[in-house]
């Protein structure tokens, strides 16, 4: 059995987990984790390619309407193509965030792992 200090540290962990178990709680949604994408040491690069991706999106959009209102062939030719290229740009830098997320996920889940496999003595 347990004496003395192993009991404390014991009790010391089952607070500490139960603490860690209320701290993760469930998983949180897909726009809270995109903004959280954006703290930490990785925050800056992230707001740059969002607010690129935005940007690109914008103007393709813009682009893609004056396509859609070209009356000659060569009009229609000069806005499709900018407009294809870039929301396929904004597209891609999206994505371009879609395996941090992921990992993101990983991450908590090996957190929640290691609580469990700690609260099962």
């Amino acid at each position: 059995m347990m004496q003395g200090d192993d009991a404390k540290i014991a009790a010391g962990l089952r607070e500490e987990e139960k603490r860690l178990l209320a701290e993760l709680g469930e998983e949180p949604g897909y726009v809270t984790q995109a903004f959280s994408m954006m703290r930490g040491p990785l925050g800056w690069p992230t707001m740059v390619l969002l607010m690129s991706q935005v940007v690109m999106f914008v103007a393709g959009v813009f682009f893609a309407i004056d396509f859609f209102a070209a009356e000659t062939p060569l009009a229609a030719l000069k806005s499709g193509l900018p407009a294809v290229t870039l929301i396929l740009g904004s597209m891609i830098a999206k994505f371009a965030m879609w395996p941090q997320l992921h990992a993101n996920r990983i991450i908590r889940e090996m957190r929640r792992l290691e609580v469990q496999l700690l609260t099962r003595n």
